[in-house]
């Protein structure tokens, strides 16, 4: 758990804890560690805003403003998972919450016209009354986006029939997903939806196998797609980091994860420069399906090929047209669904030819 930073002494005796033990932000060192400012180095190096959590428990808005300003932000996210028990002592309800918040909001926004502002939502799929109560408080703040998470664990459960599993996820990305967005829709109207993690638990039996690579393309074409379709609903979607899922929970702890760390990387290629997203066709072979993006005249296709038959791809229609070039493809591929003996390689030529059981991004 993660206690804040700039906390004093008298803040954690006030909460009956001894001050020497609270942790700080990202829950996994203690004190001494500077990891604002390194944030801040690291946007300034890479030349991009930031976005930053707000200290909603121990901060103040003067420290707010001062993160502000010294992140350049773009988006200030107004706490994270404070519906939690753990967080009953500064907000027992979500109307708490909202009273402190919509405050918080609105002082920003004055202060720095055009930031994104992100509520703490509770998630929409949860039945449970404490998730419901808490989002329904907050249906009326203030604020562009609210949280959602999209993790496998709430979506799916996977067994050792691979094909079952297949047909799983694909279930859960033209079904459960849109459910949820839709929920989310109704519940937070006139937001957009923030997606602060997602990915795949160290447990699942799919984690850094094949069919967890394809699962991580499926996931990056289902945000496209959608996005497309639905006006750019979905603000973001952060995978969350595989060295902080690496926390030893339940016996699995330095799990591999280089075959997902490969999958990530090369999906992330589709965001070069400043692409438009358009209509794709592919004829020649079934169980094949991708989205195509297009920055001028230069194309980058994600293709997913989830038979295990090599694809022989003999037309590419982009907007209704033909087209067709020295195709450059990175490719992660294996002989079957459930092997984390994934290949990794980059192949040149005209023939569009996709291994079986594979993640390929294809640029000319």
């Amino acid at each position: 758990r993660g206690d804040g930073y700039n906390m004093r002494p008298e803040d954690a005796r006030l909460r009956g804890e001894s001050f020497n033990e609270v942790l700080d932000g990202i829950g996994t060192v203690k004190f001494g560690v500077d990891f604002f400012n390194q944030y801040c180095a690291l946007l300034r190096g890479l030349r991009i805003r930031g976005d930053i959590v707000a200290n909603v428990q121990g901060g103040t808005l003067q420290e707010l403003y001062w993160k502000i300003q010294r992140s350049h932000a773009r988006r200030v996210i107004f706490g994270m998972e404070q519906n939690l028990e753990a967080n009953n002592y500064d907000f027992p309800d979500g109307s708490a919450y909202k009273k402190k918040i919509t405050q918080w909001i609105d002082s920003v926004e004055r202060r720095f016209p055009g930031i994104i502002t992100v509520i703490d939502a509770a998630p929409v799929w949860k039945a449970a009354s404490k998730s419901s109560s808490w989002n329904n408080f907050l249906k009326t703040m203030p604020g562009d986006e609210a949280r959602v998470y999209l993790w496998d664990k709430d979506m799916f459960s996977t067994g050792d029939n691979q094909s079952a599993n297949l047909a799983t996820i694909n279930l859960s990305f033209s079904q459960t997903i849109p459910q949820w967005l839709y929920q989310f829709s109704k519940t937070f109207p006139g937001k957009k939806a923030s997606v602060w993690q997602w990915g795949l638990k160290p447990k699942s039996s799919i984690y850094n196998t094949m069919i967890g690579c394809i699962y991580i393309g499926k996931f990056y074409k289902f945000m496209i797609d959608y996005n497309k379709s639905y006006g750019n609903f979905i603000s973001y979607a952060s995978y969350m980091s595989l060295k902080s899922l690496d926390r030893g929970e339940g016996g699995f702890k330095n799990r591999d994860a280089t075959n997902m760390a490969a999958a990530l990387k090369s999906c992330g290629m589709l965001f070069r420069g400043n692409p438009q997203v358009d209509d794709l066709s592919i004829s020649g072979f079934n169980g094949l399906s991708g989205v195509a993006l297009e920055q001028n005249r230069k194309y980058t296709l994600l293709l997913i090929n989830e038979s295990g038959i090599e694809a022989s791809v003999s037309a590419v229609n982009i907007n209704g047209y033909k087209v067709q070039g020295v195709y450059r493809i990175t490719s992660l591929s294996a002989s079957t669904l459930d092997s984390d003996a994934v290949s990794y390689e980059t192949t040149s030529g005209t023939a569009l030819r996709l291994k079986p059981y594979s993640v390929n991004v294809v640029e000319f």
